[in-house]
């Protein structure tokens, strides 16, 4: 279940109970794809991070691959930003995989990337709403297949909007760290944003 948490002592930001039950479920959409889908890859990759399926350096494949996977947990303006990298661009590259904010995943020799998997290790919680923008604390842990402790933890903010009758994600700001409780990233909003390490799925994009 979604969890209510106050934005600050004099604040409590609270949704209505059926928009809760979309947050929750967009988020955990989100957080259940593999890395192969949410960096825009679409298939296992290699030694160098490059994609082993074929078909991904073709426009129309890679189009039909993002909007199966993005169109019903991106905002309209998002899934516009990010279709930039992910679809039009003939170099294949993907987009950040923000969820686990690791750096090294798609260049270590191991190709790990492959078996990773996101668990989501504390019930969503929120930190700021709106009748329009919510803002939740997801905090996770990085599993890679095989291994019985998390290869990293963090704390993503997810800040969804309502657009029609669907909640939808329009940003994420994520800091990952090796190990830990999740209490070591309690903090503010601002005080997390500007944190080192932090990265933010729309980059320098407003």
């Amino acid at each position: 279940m979604l969890a209510w948490c106050a934005a600050s002592e004099a604040q409590v930001a609270r949704v209505a109970a059926a928009d809760a039950v979309q947050i929750e479920a967009t988020v955990k959409q989100y957080y259940s794809l593999s890395h192969a889908d949410a960096s825009c890859r679409f298939s296992r990759t290699d030694d160098n991070g490059m994609p082993l399926d074929p078909r991904v350096h073709h426009r129309a494949y890679r189009d039909a691959q993002y909007t199966r996977t993005f169109k019903t947990v991106f905002s309209h303006a998002l899934f516009a930003l990010m279709k930039r990298t992910c679809v039009d661009s003939d170099k294949v590259t993907g987009m950040l995989d923000v969820r686990l904010s690791d750096s090294e995943i798609d260049s270590d020799p191991s190709n790990y990337g492959n078996d990773v998997r996101m668990k989501v290790t504390r019930p969503v919680r929120i930190l700021a709403a709106d009748p329009s923008r919510v803002r939740v604390r997801v905090d996770w842990s990085e599993m890679v297949k095989g291994a019985r402790k998390p290869y990293s933890v963090g704390r993503s903010d997810v800040i969804l909007v309502k657009e029609g009758d669907a909640w939808l994600i329009d940003d994420v700001y994520s800091l990952g760290v090796a190990d830990g409780p999740p209490s070591q990233l309690d903090m503010s909003i601002q005080d997390f944003e500007q944190s080192p390490g932090v990265v933010r799925l729309r980059g320098n994009a407003p």
